[in-house]
């Protein structure tokens, strides 16, 4: 009966939807993403070959390592084989100009100089990774405190061989195509060692762009995204060498933040810093005014994960001025693609169908613009439907009261979680990224109250935008030491779909409600595993 019920109250609420609902909007922040991702590129410069080892070669770079319990530490036994090897890495960068011209970070990733440099670095990269083939990750950890391990890499790289050697050095556009590039200009630092960005040329017109803020420099507090696109990890211990993610998707990421602290320097190249994310990989990626919209600035990653920079706008201008070029300029798939966005923004999903139509013709095969054309053709749909079909208004009162039961059903329906015994809480403590304070505390991100182990009870509240998870404390927001719980695991962070957790590569998974994640919009409720469900267990409360 129950089903009977819920079945004829989801049929009466398609009805009234169908008929009388208004179709959707394009929302503000999901526009700004759309607007500012195929702006966005990678900037590839690497090599990779095969890098080969006979067992002799293992055994005595094993004996280097002089392992307390050698017998104990292997992943498999000792013998030849090859793996995949590389060097170099990648970075992210920016269109600012339609004919092709890039800014990203002067101190990218560079192709090795020459055929002996790039070999060394493969043959090294290729024996590290021969032995975390042979030998278990404690193993490993415990030669590199003891100073063992650059031996045998050393001995290892040396003796292996190396051949079917490729080098990719190149621009890699929102849309798949992989492009050369020439380096054209480079700005002044502020100071030694200090940032740099790159002014960057591909030969290519009618490219996607950004437009950069107009205004004064941006004040502390102002809100952003870092973007770009991160390099994934391996063995939940930090970022696979850039060669690695040549693979991934080209699908930029946003992290929110804001701006903290007054501007660094003067002149053309003033610095601001923000607390928003810049993983490996996300350096030379704009940051993005997350409420007028605009490029503030280019991010950079510096010597270690706390540091996070943004070049002002203003040492782009210059650049692009020292080429005869005009900021301002926009291309036809820019003015076509942002007439699409400005009618889905008001619900005229007909209108942005055909836009977006002539705007994949301009840059073809880029997936956000697909996607949006799907979703345009179902709305305009959902619109001819409306036309066609009347309900009389006494009918869609009455189904509209079944509608509302069906919603309290599915709602109770969907909130089932695991069967999990959530403790009383018996001590709260709070996780801040470093450098805040009570008084400076972010957005609540809500809480986690851990219901297995020795912390059982204890209620951690989230205070944002974002927050690492893991077992290193000096890298870790929110610290989990259990060894099951890889250094840098997740991270915890306000989304524009609301908070959301992704998984950062961990050796061991982050499961929510017994299923394995690489990213989740949190609910509360939510039953989170960090390491699999015999590491940390802990219950969210949005």
């Amino acid at each position: 009966m129950l089903a009977k019920r819920t079945s004829a109250a989801l049929l009466a609420a398609l009805l009234i939807s169908g008929c009388l609902g208004e179709l959707p909007r394009l929302d503000r922040d999901r526009r700004r993403t759309l607007e500012s991702r195929p702006g966005v590129v990678r900037v590839s410069s690497y090599a990779t070959g095969t890098f080969s080892w006979s067992t002799a070669d293992i055994e005595r770079s094993a004996a280097s390592l002089r392992l307390a319990r050698p017998a104990e530490s292997l992943r498999r036994p000792v013998a030849s084989g090859e793996v995949e090897t590389g060097a170099g890495g990648s970075s992210s960068g920016f269109i600012v100009h339609p004919d092709g011209w890039i800014v990203t970070d002067a101190r990218g990733p560079r192709l090795l100089s020459d055929r002996v440099a790039i070999e060394s670095e493969l043959r090294r990269n290729g024996a590290r990774a021969a032995l975390e083939r042979h030998f278990e990750d404690e193993a490993l950890d415990a030669a590199l405190r003891a100073g063992t391990i650059g031996l045998a890499v050393e001995q290892l790289a040396l003796a292996g061989t190396v051949d079917s050697v490729r080098v990719v050095d190149a621009v890699e556009l929102a849309n798949g195509a992989a492009l050369a590039y020439q380096r054209e200009a480079e700005s002044a630092e502020l100071a030694s060692g200090s940032p740099s960005i790159a002014l960057l040329r591909v030969d290519r017109r009618n490219l996607p762009s950004l437009e950069l803020a107009a205004g004064a420099r941006p004040k502390p507090g102002t809100r952003l995204w870092v973007v770009g696109f991160p390099a994934v990890a391996t063995r939940g211990d930090g970022p696979l060498l850039g060669w690695e993610s040549q693979d991934a998707e080209l699908d930029a990421a946003f992290n929110p933040g804001e701006v903290v602290g007054s501007p660094q320097g003067s002149g053309d190249l003033a610095l601001l810093e923000t607390n928003a994310a810049v993983y490996e990989g996300y350096s030379g990626g704009p940051a993005i005014d997350r409420d007028h919209g605009g490029v503030i600035g280019v991010a950079i990653r510096t010597g270690g994960d706390r540091k996070k920079l943004v070049v002002s706008a203003d040492a782009i201008v210059v650049m692009l001025a020292s080429r005869g070029v005009t900021s301002s300029d926009r291309g036809a798939f820019q003015e076509t693609y942002a007439q699409a966005l400005d009618s889905a923004e008001r619900g005229d999903w007909a209108s942005a169908g055909e836009k977006l139509a002539a705007a994949d013709r301009l840059f073809p095969s880029f997936p956000d613009l697909v996607r949006l054309r799907g979703e345009a053709a179902k709305h305009e749909r959902e619109s001819e439907r409306v036309v066609r079909i009347a309900i009389p208004v006494g009918i869609i009162a009455a189904l509209a009261i079944l509608a509302i039961l069906a919603y309290a059903l599915l709602r109770r329906g969907s909130s089932r979680k695991p069967n999990v015994e959530i403790p009383e809480v018996r001590c709260e403590t709070e996780a801040m990224p470093r450098g805040r304070s009570a008084e400076t505390r972010g957005p609540s991100l809500g809480s986690f109250v851990i219901v297995s182990g020795a912390r059982k009870g204890e209620r951690i509240f989230l205070s944002g935008p974002l927050l690492v998870i893991g077992r290193e404390a000096r890298s870790s927001d929110v610290l989990f030491e259990h060894p099951k719980v890889s250094r840098l695991h997740a991270e915890i962070a306000e989304d524009v779909e609301g908070i959301a957790l992704v998984d950062r590569g961990s050796a061991n998974g982050t499961w929510v409600n017994g299923r394995k994640i690489d990213r989740r919009i949190l609910k509360d409720g939510d039953i989170i595993y960090f390491g699999g469900a015999n590491a940390v267990t802990v219950a969210f409360e949005g």
